[in-house]
């Protein structure tokens, strides 16, 4: 039995923006932004979400509300993470992805920051060694000699964290 982890990936995306994905992601949760926070702005009090959510906790909805702006771009990635790869060039794959309005100021769309949080399905973990983490996913080991599984190595990085560990058997 092999313990489990989840990896989560966090890329953030601004006015910096050079992929195309990048550039429609961007683009697209600030003018959903512009939209959805008229909801918690009706005055026009407020430049920025930390303000709107300060007044409004309910406000904090907009990080999830703006996520439904991008849902096509990011099935465009095939559950592919965005510059994560294993140590021989393969994309790693991910379950589910979260939004989080990292800055944005309603008044200055250059100030517009967001953050997507790719997390994968729960992995074996073989082994480790110094950065290096040596997986398994357990939908591609389930079939053959329990001897011999399929594996991968992936680096530990910047913005790449083990955001569940389980000593569990089953896999949820």
């Amino acid at each position: 039995m092999y313990p489990t982890i989840k990896l989560a990936y966090r890329q953030i995306i601004d006015a910096s923006a050079q992929s195309d994905f990048e550039k429609n992601v961007f683009n697209d949760t600030y003018s959903e932004l512009l939209l959805q926070a008229k909801v918690y702005n009706r005055d026009g009090k407020f430049k920025t979400v930390a303000e709107m959510i300060s007044v409004n906790p309910k406000a904090n909805s907009l990080h999830y509300k703006v996520g439904f702006a991008i849902g096509l771009y990011v099935d465009e990635l095939n559950k592919k993470i965005p510059e994560i790869k294993d140590s021989l060039g393969n994309a790693v794959s991910f379950d589910i992805f979260k939004t989080d309005i990292v800055h944005s100021d309603i008044t200055n769309k250059t100030n517009h920051k967001i953050a997507i949080t790719y997390i994968t399905k729960p992995q074996m973990l073989v082994t480790s060694f110094g950065a290096y983490l040596v997986l398994a996913d357990p939908d591609a080991n389930n079939q053959g000699p329990q001897d011999k599984m399929e594996t991968y190595t992936i680096a530990l990085q910047a913005k790449l964290s083990i955001v569940n560990y389980s000593l569990k058997e089953e896999l949820s």
